[in-house]
């Protein structure tokens, strides 16, 4: 597979560019040929012979390309630049306002440093991004939260005193940016910007909201197995980007994994490229030079043996085991005992702990930790294997469930509260009722009475119902009992209706659209109201407390 990556372009179009200038010295003014290359404000001299420049010109622009270090000359921030009066002449001012010239070897190629080097100029993290809290230290530098003048879009910036550093740590840094400068994959996290000064490199990065992996480990103990799943899938997509592009990361652990979010799904995204290593091709193997945190490190890490992308590939069967149990495969008492353990693969699965998880996750685990790297699965592999195939689809289904759920319940609560409005146009009828403790005297043949009561209420019964289609606005203005209705029943089958009947004068259209909106003076006539009833020759008062009890006739 063809390894070679192109630069992306950062947000806001900083320049990468390179290529052979001369450089004129203070004192004598003589012009000397070197290789240029800006990076940011930065512009770093290279002293090449003759053949290497030819290499260099000759090649495609790309992570191998760059000059050795071995071969560093100066650097020179670029503050101002302007065009000189001689042929071919840039004069750059730096950040000590002292002044250079350089000269472009070609006609055709002036305009192009021209241009960027007036870029470069303008490239000051000052101008784009404002500052914030600090996030967190570490042994580079500090992290901050920032925002975006343009857009107003919170990020982390991370950022790096260059002066405190020491050579080595001074190379890993520039490679860890070269790397960092190449990646776009929706599983790691995206760098912005890169603002590359004298003394300090400013790196604006994507902020992520749920923190790192390892404080979500730290607040739930373990993953449930298809959370686990989907963190791991995360991971192990990253990877296979990485790999397919000959990078190592060389450092997984769960503090270098952030998270989308501090709940599932947490939309894990690979962080920290410090110790990010380019390979000229998969089987090709690194030197063994002994990189890593002691308990995420490879048996071939341990012993200083040649090794390649399978390092990472253990990594993950570490973090897995620890997702799982919350626990550490190869623990001990010191970090000398826990390499030990590394180097002999001494792990079990305790019941303790591994009683309730799955087969196919322990399969997994065991697909990682192999001893021998070619025998160890590849994140494409692990991608495939059956126990993240099907927690993934296991997810899903959850995922969906919920969702269909939530839709149930929505669909409940329409109903409910449809039937809700209907049972409180009858609650509203009952306690009307019940505002009067008026005796009621009925003079009514009982006869009569108990057709006209049951005409009535079928009208009321049919009102009411129309009126929660039509007039239901008008009804949310009273305000409803708070005890409750209780089972629902039949308005025709509640006593309390009969305190309508024979009240008024009123026309039954006139008194159905009292019952909706509930006039006052409807209020007032219907809580003062009273009937006579004969019980034979002798008028009996009959209290509607009676009523709605049934005692009318005892």
């Amino acid at each position: 597979m063809d390894t070679f990556m192109r630069r992306r372009t950062l947000r806001n179009g900083f320049p990468e560019f390179s290529g052979p200038l001369f450089k004129e010295g203070h004192m004598f003014r003589r012009k000397k040929e070197v290789w240029a290359r800006l990076s940011g404000s930065c512009l770093y001299f290279y002293n090449l012979s003759p053949e290497e420049m030819t290499a260099l010109q000759q090649s495609e622009p790309g992570p191998m390309v760059e000059p050795d270090d071995t071969n560093y000359d100066k650097d020179i921030q670029v503050i101002k630049c302007v065009k000189g009066s001689r042929k071919n002449e840039i004069v750059i001012v730096d950040e000590d306002r002292h002044s250079c010239s350089i000269f472009v070897p070609t006609d055709d190629e002036f305009e192009p440093w021209l241009r960027m080097l007036q870029e470069a100029s303008q490239a000051r993290i000052e101008i784009y991004y404002e500052f914030g809290q600090v996030l967190g230290k570490g042994a580079y530098g500090v992290v901050r939260m920032g925002r975006c003048l343009r857009t107003k879009e919170l990020v982390a910036i991370k950022i790096m005193d260059k002066t405190s550093l020491k050579e080595k740590d001074f190379r890993l840094l520039k490679r860890e940016m070269l790397i960092v400068h190449h990646l776009q994959h929706p599983n790691i996290v995206s760098t912005l910007d890169i603002f590359d000064s004298r003394d300090t490199l400013h790196v604006v990065m994507e902020l992520m909201h749920g923190g790192m992996l390892y404080d979500v480990i730290s607040a739930q103990g373990r993953f449930q197995e298809h959370h686990a799943a989907q963190a791991m899938a995360d991971l192990f997509e990253s990877l296979k980007y990485l790999h397919a592009h000959n990078i190592m990361h060389r450092d997984l652990k769960p503090e270098n994994l952030l998270c989308s979010s501090n709940k599932f799904p947490y939309g894990v995204k690979l962080a920290d490229f410090g110790f990010a290593k380019f390979i000229d091709s998969v089987e090709e193997y690194a030197l063994g030079s002994a990189v890593g945190t002691p308990y995420y490190v490879s048996p071939e890490v341990v012993r200083k043996s040649p090794y390649g992308t399978g390092c990472d590939m253990w990594s993950c069967g570490v973090i897995l085991y620890n997702l799982l149990s919350g626990k550490q495969p190869f623990a001990g008492a010191n970090k000398n005992e826990v390499l030990k353990k590394i180097k002999a693969v001494d792990y079990s699965f305790p019941d303790e702990y591994w009683s309730s998880i799955s087969p196919q996750a322990t399969s997994l685990i065991r697909g990682l930790l192999q001893l021998d790297p070619n025998k160890r699965l590849s994140a494409q592999g692990a991608l495939h294997h059956e126990w993240i195939t099907s927690q993934l689809r296991m997810g899903e289904t959850a995922v969906n469930s919920q969702d269909d759920l939530v839709e149930r319940v929505k669909t409940l609560r329409h109903s409910r509260a449809s039937e809700g409005r209907f049972r409180w146009a009858a609650q509203v009828v009952i306690t009307l009722g019940r505002i009067s403790n008026s005796p009621i005297f009925v003079e009514e043949d009982k006869d009569e009475i108990d057709e006209k009561q049951r005409q009535q209420c079928k009208a009321i019964d049919g009102m009411l119902i129309d009126g929660m289609n039509t007039a239901g606005p008008k009804c949310q203005k009273v305000p409803v009992a708070s005890g409750g209705v209780g089972p629902q029943r039949s308005l025709s089958e509640e006593p309390d209706t009969l305190l309508m009947h024979g009240v008024s004068t009123t026309p039954t259209s006139a008194r159905h659209e009292s019952a909706v909106s509930f006039a006052p003076s409807q209020k007032a006539q219907l809580g003062k109201a009273t009937m006579l009833r004969k019980f034979g020759s002798v008028g009996k008062e009959v209290s509607l407390k009676d009523r709605i009890l049934g005692r009318e006739n005892k």
